[in-house]
């Protein structure tokens, strides 16, 4: 059913919204402004719908982003952990092979000797 277009009304506009009106379809402009309301009004619930969703995902991308984020900074700590452990274990090393006497037996090799039979 057509509707009666009782309302008249004079608007003023920029050019960037004059040249987006025009170049949809339509008669003239009257009809042109129309056909981009009703399209708006038909899909206004299903853009809505689709925005939602979107934002629903970009949230749940947040949470994964931000898990990951505390994941790796957290390897990165035990990564320097590690690191100065392994100093930590040089050093005594360094110093245990400086405190040992070349007669002493920590300081000499074992013989590994073959039992004949």
């Amino acid at each position: 059913m057509k509707e009666c277009k009782s309302i008249s009304r004079s608007i003023r506009m920029t050019e960037t919204v004059h040249s987006y009106v025009s170049g949809h379809i339509g008669d003239g402009f009257n009809q042109k402004f129309e056909n981009i309301c009703h399209r708006f009004m038909w899909e206004e619930a299903e853009l809505d719908r689709r925005i939602k969703e979107k934002k629903k995902l970009l949230a749940e991308m947040d949470r994964k982003a931000d898990a990951i984020k505390k994941g790796l900074y957290a390897a990165e700590n035990i990564k320097r952990e590690l690191e100065h452990a392994q100093c930590v274990l040089r050093g005594m090393v360094v110093e245990c092979n400086s405190n040992v006497t070349p007669g002493s037996p920590a300081g000499r090799k074992k013989r590994v000797t073959t039992q004949r039979t």
